[in-house]
């Protein structure tokens, strides 16, 4: 169908005989003339053929239009000048016109556009046949081929870039977020304890009690508050004036169950020692403490030495479901240690224990000691001892004779180990019968 259609537009052409106005090819000539000199006649027959050649493409390209037509695809159409081809004389071509005009055509336009555009052109040119030889020059000097450019719809569309999440947030958003991010640090406590809540914030921090909902305290911002675990519960950490979200910041404060503390009501007396027994069921290790004073153990039950008399407040400290838990107790001593001593002895005595005097405490006890008997008229030494095997029998050692009878005389022991507590000196008086 294509071959015969170019057969007859070639019979056509070849056969037409153009109507040839001698004044009017003239006037062209001399219009051509003045703006580029002729070096050669020109052969206008030549004219005709090219004409011919470009009425033929025009033809095939609407064809093979007409072909792809059911094919979608985005086309764009771009004009090429070319210079015609003539071995005699080449015209200078002005395509100042048409380069503007092809400037400002869209850079992509539909494929319906772009067959009405070459509709025009093959009926422009199919006419120009019976038209006279200026219009065909016209054409002949544009010599405009159109091309088809297919661009992939992947190159029209703009190239997706990853937005940033501060792009995406709104102002509102962001200033919730850092009001809510960050509050104050806080641990898990124990009824008790004590803890620094610090406020770095710009703005007030109010502490709740969730299950009351009870304001505690106000931190206001860049302050800070010692908190004191008073009652058990969740604690919350919430911007003032603001409610309590979700997932807010808080901490705990635990009440372990505290352990028993029990006293011996008796004191039992070990090697001479006054000895007093405390104990408790905490199954980790104890810390003890017997009115301050610390004590070297960490077993569940203690001896302590009530050496005076007075009240002894005993506590103890252990760990217990993750928190310290304490216990205190005390006991009530009546009387002073004093080496359990006597306060009088018989030379005479027919009971051997009763004959001679060293406090019987020194005889349990292995200590270093010094024993002083002193003669309370003028304070001088009437015996002396560092042997709990060696009493003071009555003799004064100054005269050698026996001390008068009954008169009480004044003792004193001075112990160079003392235990814990325990003061290094003892005085007391004994009276001779």
């Amino acid at each position: 169908m294509k071959d015969k259609i170019e057969h007859k537009l070639k019979d056509l052409l070849q056969n037409q005989e153009l109507p040839y106005n001698t004044a009017a090819w003239d006037s062209m000539k001399q219009a051509l003339d003045a703006k580029m000199p002729v070096t050669q006649p020109m052969n206008w027959y030549k004219w005709l053929l090219g004409g011919a050649a470009i009425t033929v493409i025009a033809v095939s390209s609407y064809f093979f239009i007409q072909k792809d037509k059911s094919i979608p695809r985005q086309t764009a159409t771009t004009t090429k000048i070319e210079k015609p081809t003539q071995p005699a004389k080449q015209e200078k071509v002005n395509t100042s016109q048409n380069t503007s005009e092809n400037s400002n055509l869209s850079p992509v336009t539909s494929k319906s556009t772009v067959k009405s555009d070459l509709s025009q052109t093959d009926s422009k040119l199919i006419a120009s046949t019976n038209d006279d030889v200026t219009k065909m020059t016209s054409i002949l000097e544009q010599n405009i081929v159109v091309e088809e450019v297919v661009m992939d719809q992947t190159d029209l569309e703009p190239s997706s870039e990853k937005k940033e999440i501060t792009d995406v947030i709104s102002p509102n958003q962001k200033e919730e977020l850092t009001t809510n991010s960050t509050l104050i640090t806080a641990v898990n406590m124990c009824l008790g304890e004590r803890q620094l809540l610090e406020n770095k914030n710009d703005f007030a921090v109010s502490v709740f009690k969730q299950n009351s909902n009870q304001l505690i305290a106000t931190i206001e911002a860049k302050k800070s508050m010692s908190f004191e675990a008073k009652e058990q519960g969740t604690y919350l950490l919430v911007e003032k004036n603001k409610p309590v979200i979700e997932g807010a910041n808080s901490f705990e404060v635990k009440n372990s169950p505290k352990p028993t503390l029990e006293i011996e009501s008796e004191i039992r007396y070990e090697k001479g020692v006054p000895t007093l027994k405390a104990s408790t069921d905490a199954s980790n290790s104890v810390q003890w403490t017997v009115n301050n004073l610390e004590l070297n153990s960490t077993k569940s039950e203690i001896d302590f030495n009530p050496f005076k008399a007075g009240n002894y407040i005993v506590s103890l400290k252990t760990l217990n479901e993750g928190c310290i838990v304490s216990q205190t107790s005390k006991v009530n001593i009546d009387e002073d240690y004093n080496l359990l001593a006597v306060n009088a002895f018989n030379p005479n005595s027919f009971e051997p224990r009763n004959q001679t005097f060293i406090p019987f405490a020194l005889t349990q006890r292995d200590v270093k000691f010094t024993l002083l008997i002193l003669d309370p008229k003028d304070g001088g030494v009437m015996y002396q001892t560092e042997d709990a095997s060696q009493p003071w029998n009555g003799i004064d050692k100054r005269t050698g004779q026996l001390s008068p009878s009954n008169q009480a005389y004044i003792w004193k022991v001075r112990i160079s180990n003392p235990l814990p507590g325990e003061s290094p000196e003892y005085k007391g008086t004994i009276t001779k019968l």
